[in-house]
């Protein structure tokens, strides 16, 4: 980034921060779709939306938190909610379920997860190899990714 595309604030104190991402030019067609986010409500265009911020995301290391631009009270009143939080919730899905899933199974068990969110591809793998669990195969059809993951340790007896 240029001195000349920072501004003078942040110049003179530097943010708490390290990193803004954009997924795009705020330009039609995107313009539109925010603004029918934010005012018009519809809230069918936070999914698409995120998807583009993740796929901007996924070129870069994986952030520790995801947090969403706050909202002034009056405006959350006026909205019934804040868009920048429901893009913040569906980036910042945890793959939690799936980890208390792979908890409940018994050694050699094989659960297959589908999933659409796109940073799944990264959360998914790297819980198999947290848990000590083994990924068995990774695909991806219409939108959906499909993880199969073996239980670690082996199998009952019997």
């Amino acid at each position: 980034m240029l001195a000349a595309e920072i501004c003078g604030e942040c110049l003179r104190k530097a943010p708490a921060f390290g990193r803004v991402l954009t997924a795009a030019s705020y330009q039609f067609p995107l313009d539109a779709a925010i603004q029918r986010l934010k005012y018009g409500h519809d809230l069918t265009l936070v999914a698409p939306l995120a998807a583009l911020l993740a796929g901007e995301l996924m070129k870069h290391a994986r952030p520790d938190l995801v947090v969403p631009m706050p909202l002034a009270r009056a405006r959350l009143r006026e909205r019934g909610f804040n868009q920048a939080a429901e893009l913040a919730r569906w980036l910042g899905a945890k793959p939690d379920l799936v980890n208390k899933a792979l908890r409940s199974l018994a050694a050699g068990d094989v659960i297959v997860v589908e999933c659409t969110d796109p940073l799944s591809v990264i959360d998914i793998p790297n819980l198999a190899r947290e848990t000590g669990d083994t990924l068995e195969a990774q695909e991806e059809a219409d939108g959906v990714l499909r993880f199969r993951i073996r239980k670690a340790g082996p199998p009952p007896e019997g």
